[in-house]
């Protein structure tokens, strides 16, 4: 097995009523270990938007829960390149228990450059460390990722808020985890409590910034939950989470 990235022992912070991992705290080890991994091969955000004027933002993410996490436990990461394009390359990172082979949770990411101040895609042939970055197991994205429309119907219910100056990151918008938080406040804690996620689905559309009004659109069919998230008419984010 390959080395581990990042180490995190499951703390109280991390865990519901029922000690068992939040959606938002895997989301988060997720996130650390993908950060860890760009900062190693020059891609963090500082380092890029210092040399070039440029940042990485994730398009999708896709997330398969195997196992559930508890309380107490050892979390340890891999992440890998698994498909670089001309204007996007995809991540694998994947979180174990010490010693074990299979995983508990495998997350998929799509990523891609943008300008720091014209906020359009950049090709990512432009930074020498992106061309430098080795792919460590080739593997087809199509099917990855879905696309899927906007659920709404007489079940759909509504949850308002606004993004707060804490959930802005370095690249000037709402940070793709918080998107998470605010769709797990659309549930009760006791339906948290009981929910065993398997999958979840987020596709990043459009920025939403600062004090922006946020609306969004719950509905479950069956055992699926859509989350869509707007700004007046527009949608900035679509997503699906699979019980």
């Amino acid at each position: 097995m390959e080395e581990y990235l990042t180490k995190t022992e499951i703390r109280y912070s991390q865990v519901n009523s029922g000690l068992h991992v939040t959606l938002l705290a895997l989301a988060q080890i997720i996130e650390d270990a993908t950060t860890k991994f760009l900062e190693q091969h020059h891609l963090s955000g500082g380092y890029l938007n210092k040399k070039y004027g440029a940042i990485l933002v994730v398009l999708r993410n896709h997330i398969y829960f195997h196992e559930r996490c508890h309380l107490g436990d050892e979390i340890f990461s891999q992440v890998s390149v698994i498909r670089k394009s001309s204007v996007a390359f995809f991540l694998r990172t994947r979180l174990y228990r010490k010693n074990e082979e299979t995983p508990l949770i495998t997350s998929y990411i799509q990523i891609s450059a943008i300008d720091m101040k014209e906020r359009t895609l950049r090709p990512l042939s432009q930074f020498d460390e992106f061309n430098i970055l080795p792919i460590d197991e080739e593997i087809l994205t199509h099917g990855l990722f879905e696309k899927y429309g906007h659920y709404k119907d007489e079940t759909t219910t509504f949850y308002h808020c606004k993004v707060e100056s804490t959930d802005i990151d370095y690249s000037n918008h709402l940070n793709n985890i918080a998107y998470i938080k605010y769709f797990m406040n659309c549930l009760s804690s006791d339906e948290l409590r009981h929910l065993r996620f398997q999958e979840l689905e987020i596709n990043y559309i459009k920025e939403a910034r600062e004090n922006e009004p946020l609306l969004i659109e719950y509905t479950k069919k069956g055992n699926i939950m859509y989350f869509t998230t707007k700004i007046d008419d527009t949608v900035i984010t679509k997503a699906k989470l699979v019980l």
